[in-house]
């Protein structure tokens, strides 16, 4: 079993779209653009903030048994 896994958010492209400017890089106010994107610096992307930029995450280990015990927690018998 693999110990490293992709990124779940940036699926291993190690950036994503910036948020505050949707990606085009520029700051608009009414469709007027003002200046660049303090947040990205003009670029759009931004550093993966799930895997900080490696593109991997390190694999869970699961317990054996915590299913069955939150099922029965959940399903009265």
């Amino acid at each position: 079993m693999p110990n490293r896994f992709l990124c779940p958010k940036c699926h291993g492209q190690r950036t994503i779209s910036c948020t505050f400017c949707g990606g085009s890089g520029r700051r608009s106010i009414a469709g007027v653009t003002i200046g660049n994107c303090k947040e990205c610096n003009g670029a759009g992307q931004r550093r993966c903030d799930v895997c900080g930029g490696t593109g991997e995450i390190e694999a869970v280990q699961r317990r054996s048994g915590s299913y069955a015990s939150f099922a029965r927690q959940m399903i009265p018998f």
